[in-house]
């Protein structure tokens, strides 16, 4: 979990989103992906939740919610072999947008926070658990 603090609302994005006026069409590959991600996080697929993130977060983009910095350290991530997106709403202004979630599938996670940190982000190890997840201290 990648955190830093947004300069903007949820208000403010959610608001933003619904001036967008999208047909209720566009919200279709959103439903598909919440009834994936279930899937894919009962059956712990790594791999597949990378992917997950991703898709998610080039939708997230199609919103304009995610800031270019914050897409600047999840396309390195992605480029790392990882996958991350913003959570909650995101931001339409400065450069950071709350929580980013991210997953970068390799053990030990050193690496996924020393890039967050370069990007000037502080970061947290979040670990699985039966019902949601708890932080790790670094």
């Amino acid at each position: 979990m990648i955190q830093a603090t947004p300069l903007c609302s949820t208000g403010a994005c959610v608001e933003a989103v619904a001036n967008l006026k999208l047909p209720s069409s566009a919200w279709l590959p959103w439903h598909d992906l919440t009834a994936t991600w279930q899937i894919v996080l009962a059956n712990q697929a790594v791999a597949e939740y990378v992917h997950l993130l991703r898709h998610n977060h080039r939708l997230l983009q199609s919103l304009g919610v995610v800031p270019q910095k914050v897409a600047g350290l999840i396309n390195q991530l992605e480029l790392d072999g990882g996958g991350a997106k913003i959570c909650g709403a995101g931001a339409i202004a400065g450069d950071a947008a709350g929580l980013v979630l991210a997953c970068s599938g390799l053990k030990p996670v050193e690496p996924l926070v020393q890039r967050a940190r370069a990007w000037g982000y502080h970061c947290w190890p979040l670990v699985p658990a039966a019902k949601g997840a708890s932080v790790v201290a670094m």
